[in-house]
């Protein structure tokens, strides 16, 4: 599913409805929310693709979550490739890449990169994140 930066993740596109987004997958899923740092925020867990997508009190998409390789960036299937090798990549790509022991975030291209635990960055990254533009402002 190739990431098109604040656009869409495949045919998942951040300016569908919740309902939309239900249709086009048509498959199982789990509803929940989650309030982290006083933010509520709603989601939708499909298990069977191994994906997350989180919105907010009015159904508005604000990311799409990939535990499982699907998402592709210029050609890289962003779960195939090890954190190591994605960083090191991304520090070409975007001159605001933001990285810490928990992972990396491009602010330019709406991508956080889950580092893999247990301080093994030779690993596969846990989770792929791709935001809406605006997300972190609000």
């Amino acid at each position: 599913m190739k990431i098109v930066p604040f656009q869409s993740v495949g045919d998942l596109n951040f300016t569908d409805t919740r309902q939309m987004l239900r249709d086009k997958i048509n498959q199982d899923y789990q509803s929940g929310a989650d309030d982290f740092e006083g933010i509520k925020e709603y989601y939708d867990f499909y298990p069977q693709r191994d994906m997350l997508i989180y919105f907010d009190a009015n159904d508005r998409v604000n990311a799409f979550e990939f535990f499982s390789p699907e998402p592709e960036f210029r050609d890289i299937d962003m779960l195939a490739e090890t954190y190591t090798k994605l960083i090191e990549l991304f520090t070409v790509f975007d001159m605001e890449l933001i990285a810490d022991d928990s992972g990396f975030d491009s602010p330019t291209f709406g991508i956080t990169v889950h580092a893999p635990y247990e301080d093994s960055k030779d690993d596969m990254p846990e989770s792929v994140l791709v935001y809406r533009e605006g997300y972190y402002d609000e």
